[in-house]
C-alpha cells in the first residue's frame, strides 16, 4: 500500500469519502431533505438506524413510496454519512444547530 492510500484510509475512518460523486458533485445537495431530517431526529448522537427509521417508518420527508424512501435514505447517507461514529458527520451536527442561517454553508463542508 502506497503512502497516498494509507493517508486516504485514515481520512475514510473520519468519514471522508473517495467514492465518485458526493455532496460537491451531486445534482442536488438535498438541503431541504437534510433540514427536515435533522429537525425530525433532533438528538445529536442518534444512530444511523434512527435516521433510517425516521425516513422509512415515520416518513418524515413525506415521500410517496417505500422505494422512494429507501432511495432517499441511501442518497442522504452517501452525501452526509448520517453516522455519528464518523467525525465529519458529528461536525456537521455540531455546527448545524449552532448556525441556522449558515446551514446551507455547513452542508457544503460535509
Amino acid at each position: 500500500m502506497n503512502l497516498e492510500n494509507k493517508h486516504n484510509k485514515k481520512l475514510e475512518r473520519l468519514g471522508f469519502s473517495y467514492e465518485r460523486g458526493g455532496v460537491h458533485t451531486a445534482r442536488t445537495m438535498m438541503l431541504a431533505e437534510l433540514r427536515a431530517l435533522l429537525s425530525f431526529v433532533d438528538v445529536t448522537d442518534a444512530a444511523r438506524t434512527d435516521y433510517l427509521e425516521a425516513i422509512q417508518t415515520a416518513n418524515c420527508l413525506g415521500k410517496r413510496s417505500g422505494k422512494t424512501r429507501t432511495l432517499t435514505f441511501r442518497h442522504l447517507a452517501d452525501l452526509y454519512a448520517l453516522d455519528p461514529s464518523l467525525l465529519v458527520f458529528r461536525a456537521l451536527r455540531f455546527f448545524w444547530q449552532r448556525d441556522v442561517d449558515g446551514q446551507a454553508h455547513v452542508n457544503l463542508l460535509a
